[in-house]
């Protein structure tokens, strides 16, 4: 499943970002500033306890606590040739009050700039004193760079386009699925009140075929063939006769097997056409299989 931590991160986007967690392994796109700590942290924490395996890939900029975010996974992290790592101490924009009140503020910026170097310290080749200096000077990371000091293990050219083709929402298709999964299911089957019996019909449906008839069939077949796998020039004439000719015979209906010629003048019937068809068939090919010189 591929989830994206792009743009700010805020209390909402944190939030969002866990609902759409899915007990299945985790590919993770980091393209952020950053943003509040506190949301960051808590995506931090749901990825690091996340059951199977999370890959994070840093598309472009993993700043502030996206960087932090970087470092979830349990897998080797992967930078594109143009992404960086930005890194700083905790902050809060805007704050007012008095001594007393920035003194506290102060204190508790600095126990999380801590939380945070310990993270680093934890997950990368830097120690926490070292991480908090380079957070003290707020440190800005090539890809290289990135790798050098652990933040990443694998660089991959071009894989800000991968991120692109697979921009394609994960959770939506999963919803696609699941709505024509609905829309398949099998529906309560429908009562259908059982209809009397007809009885079977004993009437002929059409005019017998004489043994004659049969070979004469049975021969335009077997020339039709002989001359198709000769690969003669009137093979796909012969083949056209034969199968319309066909096709007139079963479409008016199957002859009555062992059933006995009529001595009655037949009314004339759609099988009756059909016949005459085939003799009419019949002898143009037989015309067409001795042409004069």
């Amino acid at each position: 499943m591929i989830l994206f931590v792009h743009n700010e991160i805020t209390s909402k986007t944190a939030n969002d970002f866990i609902n759409q967690m899915q007990n299945e392994p985790l590919e993770v796109h980091i393209d952020s500033i950053g943003g509040d700590l506190f949301a960051g942290l808590k995506i931090y924490n749901a990825l690091s306890s996340h059951p199977e395996d999370v890959q994070v890939v840093i598309d472009g900029l993993a700043g502030s606590v996206a960087s932090v975010i970087a470092l979830a996974g349990n897998k080797p992290v992967l930078i594109s040739e143009t992404g960086s790592i930005m890194i700083h101490n905790a902050l809060i924009p805007n704050t007012s009050g008095n001594h007393n009140d920035l003194r506290k503020v102060a204190n508790t910026l600095e126990t999380y700039s801590n939380i945070v170097a310990n993270i680093y310290a934890k997950k990368t080749n830097l120690s926490a004193e070292e991480a908090l200096e380079m957070m003290n000077q707020e440190s800005t990371f090539s890809a290289k760079q990135a790798i050098d000091f652990g933040f990443a293990q694998k660089q991959v050219e071009q894989l800000k386009a991968v991120a692109k083709i697979n921009i394609i929402d994960m959770n939506l298709l999963e919803t696609i699925k699941s709505k024509l999964k609905l829309e398949v299911e099998p529906t309560e089957p429908v009562a259908v009140e059982p209809t009397e019996p007809t009885e079977p019909t004993t009437e002929p449906t059409g005019e017998p075929f004489t043994p004659e008839q049969t070979e004469v069939l049975n021969t335009m077949i077997a020339e039709a063939v002989a001359e198709a796998l000769a690969g003669t020039p009137s093979a796909e004439e012969v083949g056209n006769t034969v199968a319309t000719i066909l096709n007139s015979i079963v479409s008016t209906g199957a002859p009555i097997q062992n059933a006995q010629p009529s001595i009655v003048e037949p009314k004339p019937t759609i099988q009756k056409t059909g016949l005459d068809a085939f003799f009419a068939k019949t002898k143009e090919i037989k015309a067409n299989s001795n042409p004069k010189n």
